[in-house]
């Protein structure tokens, strides 16, 4: 017997022979279902729908096997066969995702069947695919109804405004936040670590928000954080590095398109002119680049950006027995700035952030009726910028033409006439530094009283917050130089000067504290009657807000 062993030619034709598959998903009721994955089973191939619930996938030929799965739907498995150009595929809903339980907030919850009002849920494993270092970043397209606003990528200061089926009140739109059942500052959410977060949930409208009143006429978000579970110790790490970078950045001629097209203009306007404003020599000097100092060429964009590197590293431990369970987590985040800068001996203007986080959940169960839960959690941020706002580099960069001076001359001295110059303005007029702590702890009782009525719960909670912020800064100036036209490019006396060349000065600071207090008491009963249940909550709660010295 013999078995024929394909050529290389052979195997590279049939690596290389592919057919495309074209089809829609849709449910029980024709309803195009955006977002379903399409998988070559045991291979790396894989499409999803569009809005329309359409799809297109590309796949060797021969026995090949697609997978269609959906979120809340059964997944169906179908062999390619000879032929076949266009697969419609149908997905049944799954009867396993009604029997899910839904948080409705303090504690509460509810059989998904059984909920009326709309509400949506994301869980670890999902929040940990997007590499951010701000939670509110992960959340962007992942919940529908949700809306996520990032208005800068500064480190540190990259949180997304998160708003809830659109702006819903005038005075002020972020939902309302809760971690763990109890009301946080609306700030508390960017400080948390993705790998203590068990699951994020959104109540979206009025049935879903009813249990918090007017508080949630924006939608609630309800954060639910890792516990320890009964069994062996069970210990993760990780590190993750990603490159952050611009997405889109506007792109300017260079300065001999610049020139040109001003001469262009300018006799468009002067038709008569024998002298525009730019010669043959100064033409012929930006297209050769044969004296960039007389006649620069700058891409400031290219000049003052750079990608940035971003680290975050976690430990967590969990377990218990019987009786007691843990989770405590530690992580680290260093978030780096895209702008390239220039190390002054006594500062160091680069954008950075720092935070470090712990948490640990404990669970203790005194006996049968009685159990206890103590949730402490701490934060540290360490932000450092340069001297100026984001707003005004960026206007800056967009205002300067490439020809305007060089970014520094043979004798140190920054070029600046007419403009600001950039690289100057971002290492040259000092740095701001933010330290930030945030001190978190909540108590939690919980007693059965079946010796009354099995299935009633008294609880209590009792949660203190911290936030410290102190900022402070230090500003410097220094001489700018023009060019005369004539001399030694090395020599200082062919340059005039401007401004003054100024120390960095004193700090200025300014601080800022505030605590929350939380407590509430509650009256839980729960009562099965074979296939109905009933649930029923009585709830009195005070919170209590300190700012500064002052209590509002």
């Amino acid at each position: 017997l013999s078995k024929k062993i394909p050529s290389f030619l052979e195997r590279v034709g049939s690596y290389l022979a592919t057919i495309e598959i074209t089809g829609k998903v849709v449910d029980e009721q024709g309803l195009p279902l955006p977002g379903a994955t399409v998988t070559v089973k045991g291979g790396g191939v894989t499409a999803s729908t569009d809005k329309d619930g359409r799809y297109s996938i590309k796949l060797p030929e021969g026995n090949v096997v697609l997978v269609y799965s959906y979120i809340g739907f059964v997944s169906q498995e179908i062999t390619i066969g000879a032929g076949d150009k266009v697969l419609n595929v149908t997905l049944k809903a799954s009867d396993q995702s009604l029997d899910e339980l839904v948080i409705l907030g303090f504690g509460q919850t509810q059989k998904k069947i059984a909920q009326t009002g709309s509400s949506v849920s994301i869980g670890l494993k999902e929040l940990k695919q997007s590499p951010t270092a701000n939670i509110t970043n992960a959340l962007a397209g992942r919940l529908p109804g949700l809306t996520a606003i990032q208005i800068s990528g500064e480190p540190g200061n990259d949180k997304s405004q998160l708003l809830i089926r659109g702006r819903a009140t005038v005075n002020g739109q972020e939902p309302l936040i809760t971690i763990d059942g109890v009301k946080k500052d609306y700030r508390a959410i960017s400080l948390l670590d993705v790998n203590e977060i068990e699951n994020i949930t959104i109540l979206k409208d009025a049935s879903a928000t009813a249990l918090y009143g007017v508080k949630g006429a924006n939608g609630v978000i309800i954060v639910t954080t890792r516990r320890g579970k009964q069994g062996k110790p069970t210990v993760s790490a990780s590190v993750q590095r990603a490159v952050q970078t611009t997405i889109r950045l506007p792109e300017y001629v260079d300065s001999y398109n610049y020139a040109v097209l001003a001469n262009e203009a300018y006799l468009n306007d002067h038709p008569a002119a024998e002298m525009p404003p730019y010669n043959a020599e100064a033409l012929e000097a930006y297209r050769t680049g044969s004296d960039p100092y007389k006649y620069p060429n700058v891409d400031w964009f290219d000049e003052m950006m750079k990608p940035a590197m971003q680290t975050q590293a976690n430990f967590n431990i969990s377990g218990g027995g019987q009786q007691s369970r843990y989770f405590v987590n530690v992580g680290y985040t260093d978030q780096g700035g895209i702008y390239k800068t220039e190390k002054d001996p006594k500062y160091d203007p680069t954008s950075s952030f720092k935070r470090y986080n712990f948490r640990s959940n404990v669970d203790i169960d005194f006996d049968d009726n009685f159990s206890m839960s103590l949730n402490l959690f701490g934060a540290i941020e360490n932000k450092k910028d340069p001297n100026i706002s984001v707003a005004d580099l960026f206007w800056t960069l967009n205002q300067i033409p490439p020809n305007a001076f060089p970014v520094k001359f043979p004798t140190g001295s920054y070029g600046e006439k007419g403009f600001i110059n950039p690289a100057r303005f971002l290492n040259q007029s000092g740095f701001r530094e933010s330290f930030n702590s945030s001190l978190s702890g909540m108590l939690s009782l919980t007693r059965k009283l079946n010796f009354i009525t099995p299935g009633l719960t008294l609880k209590g909670n009792y949660s203190f917050d911290g936030y410290f912020q102190n900022d402070f800064r230090r500003s410097k100036s220094v001489m700018t130089a023009d060019y005369k036209g004539l001399g030694d490019y090395n020599d200082p006396a062919s340059y005039t000067y401007k401004g003054i060349d100024a120390p960095l000065s004193a700090p200025t600071s300014a601080f800022n504290q505030k605590r929350d207090v939380w407590m509430d008491v509650s009256l839980n009963y729960t009562k099965q009657y074979k296939d109905h249940g009933f649930t029923g909550l009585l709830l009195v709660n005070r919170a209590q807000e300190v700012i500064g010295n002052q209590v509002p």
